[in-house]
């Protein structure tokens, strides 16, 4: 009876625990696997043709790996794709697919008066809030002494989380604030540009979350937490504006 149990759990495990989850994220991330099994050790190999271009790409999964991706963003520039992917020299997967380059959010954000009585260190800069009927954010920008920049999130008349850097650069150019929500679904997070002499840095500041990643002295550094299974269409979303903005 054991021996029939353990072939009855052989069969089930090689027709059902070979068919990982393949998806195709915003922003040109491909993931293959749930998060929660393991997809074992294995190649996957991408190919698609762009302009009569063949291109191929492969990562060879972990043995304790529960999930593995492709970043498009990182390679190309994308906005369609008729993919194929292949485990271990097998097609497992053949799709067409439209790229979203566009972040998913409920928020408008608009220049509005900071609110009173927040106490906040220095001298504000600007102030924006955004249009939502639950709760009231703002982002707002100090400086100190001339030597400090700070950005401070609000919700509900209440300082949520800050964010400082040395103001080694002109800080009226702050540049474009791109308003995501990839880090917690519900909630927004202000994503912005800092730059001084050096380089620059792409922060994204949530109530409780700080993202931050960088381009300085030619070295291009990215947030570790975006490698996480549910926070990887923010590492694509990073690429694809990082090359969008030079």
């Amino acid at each position: 009876m054991k021996n029939i149990l353990i072939i009855l759990l052989f069969i089930i495990s090689n027709t059902y625990g070979n068919q990982e989850k393949i998806e195709i994220r915003n922003f040109g991330i491909i993931c293959i696997g749930s998060g929660y099994d393991y997809i074992g050790k294995h190649n996957w190999e991408l190919s698609f043709l762009i302009n009569d271009s063949l291109y191929k790409f492969s990562i060879t999964s972990k043995a304790n790996e529960k999930f593995t991706f492709f970043n498009l963003s990182k390679l190309l520039k994308i906005t369609d794709l008729n993919y194929t992917i292949k485990k271990d020299e097998k097609i497992v997967f053949n799709k067409t697919s439209k790229i979203n380059l566009t972040p998913k959010n409920a928020f408008t954000i608009f220049s509005e008066k900071a609110p009173a009585n927040l106490n906040l260190k220095g001298k504000i800069i600007d102030s924006y809030a955004l249009d939502n009927s639950e709760n009231y954010y703002y982002l707002i920008r100090t400086i100190i002494d001339n030597k400090l920049l700070c950005w401070v999130i609000v919700k509900n008349n209440i300082v949520m989380n800050i964010h400082t850097e040395k103001n080694s650069y002109n800080y009226h150019n702050l540049g474009r604030i791109i308003i995501t929500n990839f880090i917690n679904k519900k909630n927004p997070e202000f994503t912005f540009i800092y730059k001084n002499d050096e380089g620059k840095k792409i922060i994204s500041l949530g109530e409780k979350s700080k993202y931050i990643s960088s381009y300085i002295n030619n070295n291009f550094k990215i947030s570790p937490l975006s490698k996480k299974y549910n926070n990887l269409e923010y590492m694509g979303f990073i690429y694809y504006n990082y090359k969008s903005n030079g």
